[in-house]
């Protein structure tokens, strides 16, 4: 016979990642500390969405709260998971 289980996700309503070129040559990254791992990383800005927005406004909001930049110009991907934010079991 086997045992009944139960499973736990958390229902994530998604997030963006921005990749930010302060000129030709430069890419912009940010340092993050991450408290399960103990240190320090070096991160694309991403950030979850809120339920029923849309990617351009998180990506906005997300670049200037987390490296006080506004960007010029703007083109939109869906293809690139961001793997910190997601629906999981």
């Amino acid at each position: 016979m086997t045992e009944a289980s139960e499973t736990e996700y958390i229902q994530h309503p998604g997030a963006v990642m921005v990749i930010a070129l302060l000129d030709e040559t430069t890419l912009l990254l940010e340092r993050q500390y991450r408290y399960p791992l103990r240190r320090h990383f070096y991160e694309l800005p991403a950030g979850k969405m809120e339920a029923g927005e849309d990617p351009l406004p998180t990506a906005q909001r997300e670049l200037v709260e987390e490296c006080g930049y506004e960007a010029g110009s703007w083109r939109i991907s869906h293809d690139a998971p961001v793997h910190r934010y997601r629906t999981s079991a």
